[in-house]
């Protein structure tokens, strides 16, 4: 080998593979956004919502964080506004207009929801379909859904936000694969911290997809539950454990008939109906059973929205191929069962 040649020989090897990768990384974006992958404003929302800039600490210590007010914003590659009162919804007075059956609607990121125009949101087409049965009380629903909140921050939306709005009807969006999670208890004893915004465009989407395959392929061989979304540890939390069975440890079944308890306690106290709906883009029979018996025992209404995607591939319903979160077509499906339910279970007036 002539050692001369060496030094310029490695610069071209190094170059080459610089390009090489550089090539796969925005063939990868492509294939995830589409032409979106081009747009550094779009790319750069499509992080979780805890580093999203999209948040800010809640003055309610049940609640710990709440999305800004008055955005006007992308969030996961599609326009995401809020109200005044830091709702993703229009501007919706809290004297509730007289001759309105309201329904205030309580979730997570599936309610928020993630990477869906809010026209196309569950709550949005439940709200149109019910106004569309020629009903003589005109149906308004108003979205208090946050990403990453856990069931017992649900609780602390309904009693410190939603109340206000005097509802006639609370339904609590339980996300099927992660609401029976334990919340971590620092977020509610401490002040929240808010994490920095990040900026992904700048970041590689192949190696992040590697990691989290690795990951998910980890978790799989100990056991342990494969998809991780609640809160702000979005990036690096670990999947609570679960056992083989695939239903809930004896603690997460505690926390369930806890929280359940107050949810049916606030229900009787102000004389509002609350109805637990089961949703997620993919069924899972044996965590479908539990919750049905766990949210009647508390004297609950229950609506399985999983049900409606058995036999279905979750792939067609994502938002892009590595975001779980449900896309338009999920989201009437949604919207489409649980007013089936609702209609079906007397909870709304002729």
């Amino acid at each position: 080998m002539n050692i001369r040649h060496l030094p310029s020989k490695l610069i071209l090897l190094f170059s080459s593979a610089g390009v090489a990768l550089l090539l796969i990384e925005l063939a990868y974006r492509v294939f995830l956004f589409g032409p979106a992958a081009f747009s550094i404003r779009k790319v750069n929302s499509a992080h979780d919502i805890g580093i999203s800039g999209l948040i800010q600490p809640s003055p309610h210590q049940e609640i710990a964080y709440e999305l800004k007010p008055n955005l006007d914003t992308i969030f996961k590659l599609v326009p995401f506004r809020t109200n005044s009162k830091g709702l993703r919804d229009r501007e919706i007075p809290v004297e509730k207009p007289p001759g309105v059956f309201r329904i205030c609607v309580v979730g997570d990121s599936m309610t928020l929801p993630a990477g869906v125009a809010i026209e196309d949101a569950w709550h949005k087409v439940l709200e149109t379909r019910l106004n569309q049965r020629g009903s003589a009380t005109p149906v308004e629903t108003v979205n208090f859904g946050v990403g990453g909140y856990y069931l017992r921050q649900y609780l602390g939306v309904i009693h410190e936000k939603a109340a206000l709005y005097r509802p006639d009807l609370v339904i609590v969006a339980f996300c099927a694969q992660n609401d029976h999670w334990l919340p971590p208890g620092q977020l509610f004893d401490r002040p929240y911290r808010v994490l920095p915004k990040t900026h992904p465009f700048f970041e590689s989407f192949a190696l992040d997809t590697a990691r989290r395959i690795y990951s998910h392929l980890l978790r799989r061989f100990r056991g342990q539950a494969t998809w991780v979304e609640k809160g702000t540890e979005e990036r690096t939390a670990v999947a609570q454990e679960q056992p083989a069975t695939g239903v809930y440890t004896a603690a997460e079944e505690s926390y369930l008939v806890t929280q359940f308890g107050r949810l049916a306690s606030y229900s009787r106290e102000a004389g509002v109906p609350v109805v637990v709906v089961n949703l997620f883009h993919q069924h899972n029979a044996a965590y479908s059973a539990e919750l049905d018996r766990l949210v009647r025992a508390a004297g609950l209404p229950f609506a399985d929205v999983t049900s409606a995607f058995q036999g279905t591939n979750v792939m067609r319903f994502r938002i892009y191929p590595t975001d779980n979160h449900p896309n338009a077509a999920g989201h009437a499906i949604f919207g489409e069962t649980i007013e089936r339910a609702l209609v079906g279970q007397k909870l709304i007036p002729e």
